[in-house]
């Protein structure tokens, strides 16, 4: 199976993009919490997809900086690359 494009809050990224995760922020013992616990130390889009994590819950999850992107999708070259941070 080929990897799935998402776009996390006007970044393209596929399921094999590396993110990195922070400690569960959410409130202990929300659903919310044990949600985050399923999906927490993923390694990239698909594992966090594949442990029970949401599209939504990826772009809020971004958004919030509860996991950084750490590379993207270039839709021109179809590769993924390292985000640089400026």
């Amino acid at each position: 199976m080929s990897a799935r494009i998402y776009n996390v809050n006007g970044v393209l990224v596929s399921t094999d993009c590396k993110i990195k995760m922070k400690d569960n922020p959410k409130r202990v013992g929300s659903k919310a919490y044990l949600r985050y616990e399923q999906y927490s130390g993923s390694k990239t889009i698909g594992e966090y997809l594949d442990k029970g994590g949401l599209p939504a819950d990826l772009k809020w999850d971004q958004k919030k900086e509860f996991i950084e992107l750490i590379e993207s999708y270039d839709s021109k070259s179809e590769k993924i690359v390292k985000i640089v941070k400026k």
